[in-house]
């Protein structure tokens, strides 16, 4: 490992929310964990994160003290990375927190991948950040890009791909009071079907994707495993799904394992008067790119 000369003692990087485009789940693995295959998109919705040199450590996260502590994913991140590196300068951390919790929006792990980046800036050590993100969370690799990305194994074998040409509108919404813990949700689905299997959809997706110029073509493609397992489970989650078709929607999923679910939308007009008649949900309409 190479440090560089100079370095600034401060980062803030903005840590991007992820929809699943596609999400398939296989069988149970002998480490406990899902074989999966997904195809993860970054969105524009977004925490910020700025980790700056200081006299003690310290995380703050303003408005959710119950994240304030060592088992926050960005928080183990500081831990991995100094475990990888040597490097123990204390510091302080701050997280602006706009993703929601428990929606499949993969805001944890955007945090850790936001704080690894940072930290590679402060320190100036030349690293390989995708092994340290991925003793952190399964989703962590993913997102340390800011590009699509194919994610298999359990996670942690990333591709990265093309950039969508179509340029999609994702209205992404929630009940207000339902999250789903990730534990819980694969619980959920391996009840309602003890059998799972990979069959190819994410890779067709990922081979498709720079090509796909219309959001209707799009839409053929998304489909997440959990959908029909978690909308029996949670009525107010297939409520809303019922209601996002209503306004319009070409096509409806949930996104990772949580009660959020993307509707894609071929106008982002449309999308934002779906979001403005969904009063009583949390609602965002989001582009995807850079």
């Amino acid at each position: 490992m190479e440090k560089a000369s100079t370095h600034p003692s401060r980062a803030q990087i903005r840590a991007n929310a992820k929809v699943n485009l596609v999400l398939e789940v296989g069988g149970l693995r002998g480490d406990g964990y899902h074989e999966i295959a997904s195809v993860i998109l970054p969105v524009h919705f977004c925490d910020s994160l700025t980790i700056e040199a200081s006299q003690r450590d310290e995380i703050a996260v303003p408005h959710y003290p119950e994240l304030e502590n060592q088992d926050n994913l960005a928080w183990q991140a500081v831990e991995a990375f100094r475990k990888a590196t040597g490097w123990q300068q204390p510091v302080s951390v701050k997280i602006d927190k706009h993703i929601w919790i428990g929606a499949g929006l993969g805001g944890g792990s955007s945090n850790a991948a936001a704080a690894l980046r940072a930290l590679k800036e402060i320190t100036g050590i030349e690293i390989d950040l995708s092994p340290i993100a991925a003793k952190i969370g399964s989703d962590v690799p993913a997102m340390l890009f800011d590009a699509p990305v194919l994610a298999r194994g359990r996670g942690e074998i990333v591709q990265p791909l093309a950039n969508l040409s179509v340029g999609a509108s994702f209205l992404i919404a929630k009940p207000k009071q339902t999250s789903c813990p990730t534990a819980w949700a694969y619980q959920v689905l391996d009840r309602h079907r003890p059998k799972g299997s990979i069959e190819g959809r994410a890779e067709a997706l990922a081979q498709a994707i720079q090509s796909i110029n219309a959001s209707a073509e799009l839409a053929e493609h998304l489909y997440n495993d959990f959908d029909e397992a978690i909308t029996k489970e949670l009525q107010d989650v297939a409520e809303l799904r019922d209601r996002l078709y209503q306004s319009g929607a070409l096509k409806v999923v949930l996104t990772g394992s949580g009660s959020g679910q993307i509707a894609l939308f071929d106008d982002e007009l449309k999308a934002n008067r779906a979001a403005e008649s969904l009063v009583d949900c949390l609602t965002k309409v989001a582009r995807h790119g850079n």
